[in-house]
């Protein structure tokens, strides 16, 4: 990559995980940043195909190889050997925006200490890549619970790199929500999420197996691993901790809906009123509160999925 050494430098780190259908794509538009203090990291995360090979021919600031021990890390073994100030995480199925870098460090100068700035981004693979703007429509109070409400996605933030790994990097235990799970983390440590107009990346919809978001999981998984997502604050029984853990079981019920899993579903339903009885879906737009509360939660579902189809 190129280096002016006047500029903070910038490391993008890359899991890969038989992503041979789509690296070459993503790492391509990494070298076509205009960025001039930029490292490349890419972690093969045990792949069975030519993953790795396709990588070496963009000849990476480093390419890792390891056994195959999921996301979470994949990513910290790159966090790990990042040289860099700061820090993005992009999907090997994906594409950085243009010019994202470049726009992502030139804000940072409107930031105050402890600060992270984020952009937004589009997706692709049923059509030309489509940015789908800045959407933030509704705040949530307090600040930790809007953190969690607004999901934040992986390559959305430019990371201070000494943040990310004060806090341990992600949590290998997690198999969803690893995103979500490491922004909380940076909250409770004190570090706000400063939302900036730039589309960072675009996100590929394809149906493959590799991707996470495409697998099935059984009811003990997905509990399981709210169990740890949520145990930085499992002795906090205030009322905002009781809604982000209402809004955790509702974010994978819909999950579930989506998949076609509705027994699981009903469960995760009812952990959620459990979890907040008052109102457990206090941390859902208005406009899902509406639906749900008019439809219902399965006819809701149904009915978002078909308006993102037609979108798609």
């Amino acid at each position: 990559m190129t280096n002016d050494t006047t500029l903070p430098r910038v490391t993008v780190v890359v899991p890969a995980y038989n992503a041979s259908s789509f690296i070459a794509d993503c790492l391509q538009s990494i070298k076509d940043q205009d960025y001039e203090n930029l490292e490349l990291i890419v972690v093969d995360d045990g792949s069975t195909d030519d993953s790795a090979a396709i990588a070496t021919t963009f000849e990476p600031d480093q390419l890792i190889c390891q056994s195959n021990a999921g996301a979470c890390a994949a990513r910290n073994a790159g966090l790990a050997a990042a040289t860099g100030s700061y820090v993005k995480f992009l999907d090997a199925d994906d594409l950085m925006a243009p010019g994202a870098i470049s726009a992502q460090v030139a804000l940072l100068e409107g930031l105050k200490e402890r600060e992270i700035g984020y952009g937004h981004g589009g997706r692709f693979g049923r059509g030309e890549p489509a940015d789908e703007g800045r959407k933030i429509a509704q705040i949530f109070e307090p600040y930790l619970a809007d953190v969690v409400a607004r999901i934040i996605r992986t390559s959305w933030p430019l990371f201070p790199i000494e943040a990310v790994r004060d806090i341990g990097g992600y949590d290998g235990r997690l198999t969803a929500g690893q995103e979500t799970n490491l922004h909380f983390r940076l909250a409770l440590a004190g570090w706000r999420f400063i939302p900036q107009d730039v589309c960072t990346y675009f996100r590929r919809l394809h149906d493959e197996p590799a991707r996470i978001s495409n697998r099935q999981k059984s009811l003990t998984d997905i509990t399981t691993n709210l169990e740890n997502w949520l145990e930085p604050i499992a002795d906090d029984d205030s009322g905002v901790m009781k809604d982000i853990r209402a809004s955790r079981y509702v974010f994978f019920a819909r999950w579930c809906l989506q998949r076609g899993q509705r027994t699981e579903a009903k469960a995760l339903f009812a952990l959620a009123r459990q979890a907040a009885p008052h109102d457990h879906l206090r941390l859902q737009t208005k406009n899902y509160r509406l639906l749900y509360k008019v439809l219902g939660p399965m006819l809701a579902e149904k009915l978002i999925m078909t308006i993102q189809g037609v979108r798609e």
